[in-house]
């Protein structure tokens, strides 16, 4: 039998700027998917004139996607993440790249670097059942380093 429980599931996230020794994240979300990974193309088939195939390797970016609950400490710490590295004017972006591991309840762990946050949600969204909605952070990643 197979034990496919997520159960202790984390993150650790350092940026190199903003938290350059890293925060755990946790607090994830109950009322969307809690960490999305969606699939990373390796490579595009294309034919030529004659209507060979040929195949051409990619170098991809990997996304991913995490949904925390508002105002966890989990948020509060993206979000600080979020807002340092917001650009708009008369403000200077921190720039982080940011390194990111999953851990998976002690049988594995994925480590990936070269990362931006791309998405971040600026205020705590309301749902219409009167509770907050979780908060979505994007990110996307240069290379899977192990």
């Amino acid at each position: 039998m197979f034990n496919i429980s997520a159960v202790g599931f984390s993150m650790w996230i350092s940026a190199t700027n903003t938290f350059p020794l890293g925060f755990e994240v946790s607090d994830f979300a109950d009322d969307v998917d809690p960490f999305e990974l969606p699939d990373v193309p390796l490579g595009v088939g294309v034919k030529d004139l004659n209507g060979r195939v040929f195949f051409q390797n990619v170098a991809p970016i990997i996304p991913m996607y995490v949904n925390v609950i508002a105002d966890s400490p989990s948020d509060y710490r993206l979000q600080t993440l979020y807002n340092s590295n917001l650009s708009a004017s008369n403000k200077v972006s921190n720039s982080d790249i940011i390194t990111l591991m999953l851990k998976y309840n002690g049988k594995r762990d994925s480590l990936y670097g070269n990362g931006k946050m791309i998405i971040g949600t600026p205020d705590v969204p309301i749902q219409s059942s009167g509770r907050y909605r979780s908060r979505r952070y994007g990110f996307v990643f240069g290379a899977k380093l192990n």
